[in-house]
């Protein structure tokens, strides 16, 4: 089984429907984690490219997954990226291709502006684990 193939076989896995390009340019997400993307996010890498960069990214992702081989390890820590870069900057439409620095996206999601918060006011950041109990300050 090419990486290709076991990279649709594990992202069906998870929810996430991707086919090959209309094109045969790569493959194209069309939902990700169950969620419609219109138009889909285009990955536009080959399985050689793919191959090539999870060679180049092997012995680093080896240090983060020291229980499997080298290309094993690369590959989990691409699905983690690529996770993190459809999330957090991709949108509909976008391309995801691979370079010397990993997975770059274009185009990618505007950043959210933060909210305009009163600058006179108080915050405060608190945090219950579920289920657990909250503490009061200094306990």
């Amino acid at each position: 089984m090419s990486f290709i193939d076991r990279l649709v076989s594990d992202l069906g896995d998870s929810g996430t429907l991707a086919a090959p390009s209309p094109d045969g340019d790569g493959l194209q997400i069309e939902a990700f984690h169950g969620r419609l993307l219109e138009p889909a996010v285009h990955l536009a890498f080959s399985g050689t490219e793919l191959v090539a960069h999870l060679e180049s990214t092997a012995a680093d992702a080896a240090a983060v997954y020291p229980d499997a081989d080298a290309v094993t390890a690369a590959y989990r820590l691409f699905l983690v990226h690529l996770d993190e870069a459809v999330i957090t900057r991709a949108m509909p439409g976008s391309r995801i291709t691979l370079d010397e620095g990993g997975l770059r996206v274009d185009p990618q999601r505007p950043t959210d502006p933060l909210p305009r918060l009163d600058p006179g006011a108080t915050y405060v950041w608190a945090s219950e684990p579920p289920g657990g109990r909250r503490c009061a300050r200094g306990d």
